[in-house]
């Protein structure tokens, strides 16, 4: 019997023009366009879930040793360049210029495309503290936004106990569109990857993975001036304000150049 060729694997979704460098993909259009485009998805009919990654060094790295979340980057729907170390290694090893998105510009947009369009948010992690103010502070900037917030314990391998689980599928009851989590990587992607089925079925048509951006939102850590921002120095910025931070740029933002060279 002659031997059969295997089913070729389907393509994954993708919101916008995206190109291959570093092993991943990455968005190649602009700002001003892809909020376009996630408008378009989030009000399609029947639109099925999408999860971005805003990816950096750090994210690189993990991706690089975890193939469980290099997976995940690799099937995601929207993979933008979330820092300037990351834009500074593509136009080297790819001579291709991409705009920098990080996923806390990503936040204030998102809501006020959900409160246009009157779409239910959620705000998965950070302390109770910080999710509860994060969330009153997104309400109070976006008039009309329903907006919830839940903070899980999430294991490593992106589980949840099972009394969080409960809790998340109330929470998910309320019919969110646009699911924000902030556990840190790799959890993020892990979690959404667990918990896929769950969110599709409670009509999740969008995830973003945001890291501490909750700490931003809640006021109890301040973001770097919109010009440091600009320049590509957040993270330096970040460094100064939260020395604790100094231990991952050395286990991985520095390496990550290396890895890049020789990729």
């Amino acid at each position: 019997m002659p031997e059969q060729n295997p089913l070729p694997k389907p393509s994954p979704l993708r919101i916008g023009p995206h190109f291959h460098a570093l092993g991943y993909p990455l968005y190649a259009g602009s700002e001003a366009v892809l909020w376009s485009l996630l408008q378009a998805h989030l009000t399609a009919e029947a639109a099925p879930l999408a999860n971005c990654v805003t990816l950096n060094p750090e994210l690189a790295i993990i991706g690089w040793r975890d193939p469980r979340y290099r997976r995940f980057i690799e099937e995601a729907a929207l993979v933008t360049c979330d820092g300037i170390g990351l834009q500074l290694a593509v136009r080297m090893k790819a001579q291709q210029h991409i705009s920098r998105i990080a996923g806390a510009s990503m936040v204030h947009p998102l809501c006020d495309l959900a409160a246009r369009l009157r779409l239910s948010v959620a705000l998965l992690g950070g302390k109770s503290e910080s999710n509860r103010a994060a969330c009153a502070a997104l309400a109070a900037c976006h008039p009309g936004l329903d907006i919830n917030g839940f903070s899980p314990t999430v294991a490593s391998d992106g589980r949840l106990e099972e009394w969080d689980r409960v809790a998340l599928a109330e929470l998910l009851s309320r019919r969110p569109v646009i699911v924000l989590t902030c556990f840190g990587a790799p959890k993020d992607g892990l979690f959404v990857m667990g918990e896929s089925k769950l969110l599709s079925a409670a009509g999740v048509r969008f995830t973003v993975g945001l890291g501490g951006t909750v700490d931003f939102l809640s006021g109890r850590v301040s973001r770097a001036p919109d010009w440091i921002q600009r320049l590509g120095l957040e993270w330096l910025h970040r460094t100064v304000v939260q020395p604790a931070r100094i231990g991952r740029l050395f286990r991985n933002v520095i390496p990550f150049f290396w890895q890049a060279l020789r990729h």
